[in-house]
């Protein structure tokens, strides 16, 4: 279990990143091996690692070698090994035995189509600092959380609701939709969370 955290700012605000960083520490508990972030003008990638696949080289947010594209994901590949080697038949070359490096390698050979080539569970966001865009994606039955919070000035995203709680400008409150189904169904249905303004992205969403 890790945790991911990650703001773009969609009017090109300069990022302040002290209280993303604050924001990316309270997912400590999921991390508690390494922790570490990226920023750059509207863009801010935070990640909390628990090590387990290649714990001396396998550290995040992890960049593409030219660059371009930087993740930040949580999760497990199953089939990692095998998309290695097809990656490695079109010329990908790889300098960790990490399944990071292998989705960040299957983003620039697949683009959007990525996730149909992923088996396992996985919760992911990926930087294109050329087109200056944020891609989400999940694993197809939501095994791994991801939460979000869009406006049309930016979009925050986490492992978890505290975060964006935390990152509120106004204080956070009650989803009464929300708070209904959880009353008549003991959980949240759909992409709703218990706080208004925040969507949990579906399984096999992007």
């Amino acid at each position: 279990m890790c945790g991911i955290f990650g703001r773009f700012a969609r009017l090109g605000d300069p990022i302040d990143p002290d209280p993303l960083i604050r924001a990316t520490n309270m997912l400590t508990h999921r991390g508690p091996d390494d922790g570490a972030w990226w920023s750059e003008e509207s863009f801010f990638l935070g990640f909390r690692r628990l090590a387990i696949i290649d714990l001396k080289s396998g550290a995040q947010p992890m960049a593409t070698a030219d660059g371009r594209f930087v993740i930040v994901f949580n999760g497990e590949i199953y089939n990692y090994i095998e998309l290695r080697e097809e990656l490695r038949a079109l010329g990908a070359t790889f300098h960790t035995a990490s399944d990071t490096e292998v989705i960040l390698n299957a983003y620039q050979a697949w683009g959007e189509r990525l996730p149909e080539k992923l088996v396992g569970m996985f919760a992911l966001a990926i930087v294109d600092r050329m087109e200056r865009s944020l891609y989400l994606a999940r694993d197809r039955f939501g095994e791994k959380p991801l939460f979000f919070r869009e406006t049309s000035s930016e979009v925050v995203f986490a492992s978890e609701l505290a975060p964006l709680a935390a990152l509120t400008v106004h204080e956070p409150h009650v989803d009464p939709y929300a708070l209904a189904g959880y009353m008549c169904l003991n959980y949240v249905p759909g992409q709703r969370t218990l706080l208004a303004g925040i969507q949990r992205l579906p399984p096999a969403g992007w």
